[in-house]
C-alpha cells in the first residue's frame, strides 16, 4: 500500500476549509477582533498616563542622598537654606539596645524629615549593592556603585518611619 503524497493532503485540507459550511459572516469576525483590541487600548492609555505621572520628579523642598556603605548608611541633605548636611547612621548592636528598641532597625542617629513637602531621594552605594527601603511608604531602591536611583515622595502625616536595608549583606548589615 502506498501512502499519499503531501500535496494530496494539502489539497484535501484546502478543499475542506474552503467550503461554505460553518463559515461565519465577516462582520462578526471583525467585531470580535476589534472590540477586545479597543478594550485593551482603553486600558493602556490611563495606565501609561499614571506611570508617567508617578515617575515625574517634582521640584523638591529637600534633596536627600542615601549612600550605602559596608555597614552603615550616609545621608547628605541639601535644601535652599542648608548647603549640605551629612549624617552617618550606624545600626545599634544587639547588646546596646534598650527595652522596646527593635533589633536590626534602630540606628544611632535618626533622620528628621518634614511632612507635606516634596523630598527627592537619590540612592547609591560605595562598594557593593545595597537595598534602601522605607516599608511604610512602599519604597525600595537598590543602591548600585556608580549609579543613582531617584524618587520623589512626601510624608502625608507625621510619624516615626523606619528605613531599613532590605538585603542581608552580612552580620552588621545597615
Amino acid at each position: 500500500m502506498r501512502t499519499p503524497s503531501a500535496s494530496k493532503f494539502a489539497s484535501v485540507t484546502l478543499a475542506k476549509s474552503g467550503s461554505s459550511k460553518g463559515k461565519l459572516p465577516s462582520s462578526l469576525e471583525i467585531i470580535w477582533t476589534f472590540v477586545p483590541s479597543l478594550m485593551i487600548i482603553a486600558m493602556i492609555v490611563p495606565s501609561l498616563t499614571i506611570l508617567y505621572e508617578q515617575d515625574k520628579i517634582r521640584k523638591p523642598w529637600i534633596r536627600l542622598v542615601a549612600v550605602g556603605n559596608q555597614w552603615f548608611w550616609t545621608y547628605a541633605i541639601t535644601t535652599a537654606k542648608i548647603n549640605k548636611f551629612i549624617i552617618d547612621c550606624y545600626m545599634i548592636k544587639t547588646s546596646d539596645l534598650r527595652l522596646g528598641m527593635p533589633r536590626v532597625l534602630e540606628t544611632d542617629n535618626n533622620l528628621i524629615l518634614p511632612t507635606n513637602k516634596w523630598i527627592r531621594l537619590l540612592v547609591t552605594a560605595v562598594n557593593v549593592i545595597h537595598s534602601f527601603g522605607l516599608p511604610t511608604l512602599g519604597l525600595r531602591f537598590d543602591g548600585i556603585p556608580g549609579r543613582l536611583n531617584a524618587v520623589a515622595f512626601q510624608f502625608a502625616r507625621a510619624g516615626f518611619f523606619r528605613g531599613t536595608c532590605m538585603e542581608l549583606c552580612g552580620m552588621l548589615h545597615a
